[in-house]
């Protein structure tokens, strides 16, 4: 049977010792206290694996708080070359977006929305040479999502251990500062009550484009198509000639 050695992490939440953390119960503790946890993890990964090395290591989001920036690079100076030690190669790092790791309250109807709510994780994922998911570009104006490859990924190969990762990024819609489809269902709703059944059934019936645009984007929607849409090369007839390889910076189409 065979068997793979994974370290999972997430929610790190590296941050400036003087952060106040506000969404959960870490700003309850003091300074001291935050700051001896990091030193045990730290003291993990230097010396709690005998020198083993991990066929893979998980970076499952939420690396930052509140999508500070110092937080990102403390993962950089602190956490990761001690990470890169337990693997044989940086590729081998799978790390993905949590809803920490991005800018929040930008407008997604603007130009370059995505650009700039991912770009500081983006850059970190690929200065590092890290696997990573599909980002997203542009903004949501458009009812199609187009996808950008990071340099390395979506997928992970390690076919002498015989093992295929697929990295899902589920942070895109999350922070959003939408007013748009707030201002479209109030309007939906305002005489909705004194409407017949009928001029409801109508009602919905114009509605539903509206909200299609707004909901194409879901993550259950962006989850299947960062699955199917050109994430693994398709499997070949050993007789046929080579499959097309995508390279870095190709892009999907999503929905």
């Amino acid at each position: 049977m065979r068997t793979w050695s994974i370290l999972s992490l997430s929610d790190l939440h590296y941050e400036s010792p003087n952060s106040n953390y506000t969404d959960d119960p870490k700003e309850l503790q003091d300074v001291a206290f935050r700051e001896d946890i990091f030193q045990g993890f730290n003291a993990i990964l230097e010396n709690g694996f005998g020198g083993e090395k991990f066929d893979l290591i998980s970076v499952a989001g939420d690396i930052t708080t509140h999508g500070q920036a110092n937080g990102l690079r403390r993962f950089r100076s602190d956490g990761l070359p001690k990470l890169l030690n337990l693997v044989a190669c940086r590729e081998s790092i799978a790390i993905v977006p949590g809803n920490h790791d991005v800018v929040w309250g930008l407008n997604p109807y603007v130009d370059d929305y995505f650009g700039k709510k991912f770009a500081a994780f983006r850059s970190l994922v690929n200065e590092e040479k890290l696997t990573s998911c599909l980002y997203p570009s542009g903004n949501l104006t458009n009812l199609q999502l187009v996808l950008d490859r990071p340099k390395f990924g979506p997928v992970h190969v390690n076919r002498e251990r015989r093992l295929l990762v697929l990295c899902i990024n589920s942070a895109i819609r999350c922070g959003e500062l939408n007013s748009k489809i707030n201002q479209e269902f109030e309007e939906l709703l305002k005489d909705f009550g004194s409407l017949t059944a009928d001029q409801r059934s109508a009602l919905i019936a114009e509605f539903e484009p509206k909200f299609r645009k707004h909901s194409i984007r879901d993550v259950a929607q962006i989850t299947s198509a960062q699955r199917h849409e050109g994430t693994i090369p398709p499997r070949r007839h050993p007789a046929s000639s080579p499959a097309p390889i995508s390279r870095p910076g190709n892009r999907a189409q999503g929905l």
